[in-house]
This record gives structure tokens, C-alpha cells and sequence, in this order.
């Protein structure tokens, strides 16, 4: 009896991950989904650069899964995301340096940076014609750390983009604040170059057997009277936060200040205390419970986030005001605000 239990518990245990990770990768492509209307000029291309992006996590799901969500290698990554534009010219693409394995939590996002990379590579940089050039140097820093150097040679003249879209946004913003490593792009006249580095606890190394790899609304819309100007939004995933933030901007928000991780939420709560703050449980290798237990001293009303049902029970003892389950949109911030102006 007693190992049946202990398999049941087992088994309800992992359910409650299946069901968290299920419902963080439906938000996730959600947020995709939302933020990527800007970047379209008509629904042919809204339907191309979506499906792209879900196609490039859906790859990188595949290769992690393939390990039992495990560590993946790095050029699997760029063979899946190459193949589309040099299926038979693998002689235009080098990556030199040795072999990256990249955690799972950190192989989805360098995916999407990737990818947008590649794409923007194949529509307007140095694989948009027959000549270009692309190379990509894999560095071990002495901690650890993994650096990338993108470099394109051969192909049209560069110009800097006139409008920051989504995808820029990916490039810019998703490895610093997702996995507080580094990125830095550059727009030369002679071809595009970036840098991106990865923080040396998502990565391992495997000896390389050869220097180079050719890889194949507003307040007066939603009718609330009292719609809090600052709100304290804490989520891990960039995409999800974005999504949010434009999400409670268009509902009334003037101010969202979006965090991370546990310490610089705390200290953005020593800095400035918001009216209302909404906390995504589980971050990572942490979760937000100091955050929660700094709001409820200071009286700050905030909701939970999280994929995990069984939160439920928690709510009382963290002192939240209520729950959103994952995926959430702006009618269920809509809820969360309303219930703030009623209170």
C-alpha cells in the first residue's frame, strides 16, 4: 500500500509539471502570437513570421526532448534554423569553436535569437542573395561562459532598421533579461555583427573533433474608475512580460515596471512601492515567495501567476489576492485591476 501511494504521489507530481510547463509554453505563444501583429503589413505575413517563430520552438523542443530535456548542443540549433535558407549551399554558413551544450531553459531563448537572426540574415543581410557570407564563432569565456560572434560578409549594403518591431525586441532584450547574459548587435555598412553571451551555469562543454562545423485599451475603454498608475509586473519570460505590460498599458497602466528575478524586484520595491503587483510563481531556480512576503508587510495587494493549480491552497498563507492561471490575457488583468478598484 505504501508504494502505491508513493507511485500515485509520484504521478500527481508529475502531471502538476507536465500541466505547469504545458500551460507556460500555451502563454508563451501567445504572447507570441500578440506581440508579432505589429510586425505584419497583412495577414499573409502576420501568418508567415508567426508560424516561423512557433516552427523555431517547436525545433528547439525537439532537440532538448531528444535528451530526455536534457542539455542540447548548439549547432543542432543552427542546422534546424540554417536548413530553411541553405539547404543545399551549407558552404555559406561557417560555425568555428567548440561544441556548446545548452540548458533547456536557456535553448528556447537562444532559439528565438536565432532564428530571428537567420531570418533577418535571409530577407535582408548577407544570405538575401547568392554571395553573402555568414560566420558564427563559438567562444568559451575563462568562467564558463558562452559567447557567440555573428558576423556576415558579401551581401548587400546594411542599413540600421527605422522601426524597432517585435523581432528586434527578441534579439535586444530576451537573453539579458531571461537569462541576464549579454547582447549587442551592430548594423555596419559591410554586414551585420553581434555578440551574444550566455551566463555559464545554462551551459557544459563537449570537446569539439574539429575547429569548424558547416551545419545543414485605455481607461475610459474599460470603464474602471480607479485604475492603479503603477503596477509591479515579476515574470522570467521576456515574451510573457511584454505581452503583460501591453497588456495593463492598454487597460490604464501609465506605469509597469517589469523584474525578473527575486532581488531586483526587491529592489525595486525598496525604490519605489507600487499600487498593485503581479507575481509569476515560479522563476527559474527560484520562486517569488520573498517578493510576496515583502508586499504583504508593506500592504501592497498583488496576484499570483502560475501554471500550477494547487496554488490555490497557498493563497491565504502568502497573503495574495487571488490567482491567474496560466495562460492569462487582458481580459483576466482586466479582472485582477477591477478587483483592485473595488476593494
Amino acid at each position: 500500500m505504501t508504494e502505491r501511494a508513493r507511485a500515485q504521489q509520484q504521478q500527481e507530481l508529475l502531471i502538476a509539471e507536465l500541466n505547469h510547463r504545458v500551460r507556460n509554453i500555451l502563454n508563451l505563444i501567445r504572447g507570441l502570437i500578440n506581440q508579432s501583429k505589429n510586425d505584419a503589413r497583412n495577414i499573409e505575413s502576420f501568418v508567415e513570421i508567426v508560424g516561423g517563430r512557433v516552427r523555431s520552438l517547436a525545433s528547439a523542443h525537439d532537440n532538448i526532448t531528444k535528451g530526455n530535456w536534457s542539455h542540447a548542443p548548439f549547432s543542432e540549433l543552427i542546422e534546424t534554423e540554417a536548413h530553411a535558407y541553405l539547404s543545399d549551399q551549407r558552404d555559406r554558413l561557417a560555425l568555428i569553436g567548440p561544441e556548446a551544450m545548452i540548458a533547456p531553459e536557456a535553448y528556447t531563448v537562444l532559439a528565438l535569437v536565432i532564428h530571428e537572426m537567420i531570418t533577418n540574415s535571409a530577407k535582408y543581410g548577407s544570405l538575401s542573395d547568392s554571395s553573402g557570407m555568414l560566420e558564427v564563432t563559438v567562444t568559451r569565456q575563462d568562467n564558463g561562459d558562452l559567447c557567440l560572434d555573428w558576423r556576415e560578409r558579401g551581401g548587400p549594403p546594411v542599413k540600421p532598421p527605422q522601426r524597432r518591431g517585435f523581432g528586434s525586441t527578441i534579439i535586444d532584450r530576451s537573453i539579458p533579461h531571461e537569462l541576464k547574459g549579454e547582447a549587442e548587435i551592430n548594423y555596419r555598412l559591410s554586414g551585420v555583427e553581434a555578440r551574444f553571451c550566455i551566463p555559464s551555469q545554462y551551459v557544459e562543454w563537449r570537446a569539439a573533433e574539429g575547429n569548424e562545423i558547416e551545419p545543414t485599451a485605455t481607461k475610459k475603454e474599460t470603464g474602471l474608475a480607479d485604475v492603479p498608475n503603477t503596477v509591479l509586473l515579476v515574470e522570467d519570460s521576456m515574451i510573457i512580460a511584454l505581452d503583460a505590460e501591453d497588456c495593463l498599458k492598454e487597460l490604464g497602466v501609465e506605469n509597469v515596471r517589469v523584474e525578473s528575478s527575486v532581488a531586483a524586484a526587491l529592489d525595486a520595491l525598496a525604490r519605489t512601492e507600487p499600487e498593485l503587483a503581479i507575481l509569476d510563481y515560479n522563476l527559474g531556480k527560484e520562486n517569488s515567495e520573498p517578493v510576496a512576503l515583502k508586499l504583504k508587510e508593506l500592504g501592497v495587494p498583488f496576484w499570483l501567476a502560475t501554471g500550477y493549480g494547487e496554488m490555490q491552497d497557498r493563497l491565504e498563507e502568502l497573503g495574495a489576492a487571488g490567482l491567474l492561471t496560466k495562460p492569462y490575457g487582458r481580459d483576466e488583468l482586466l479582472q485582477v485591476i477591477g478587483s483592485k478598484t473595488q476593494a
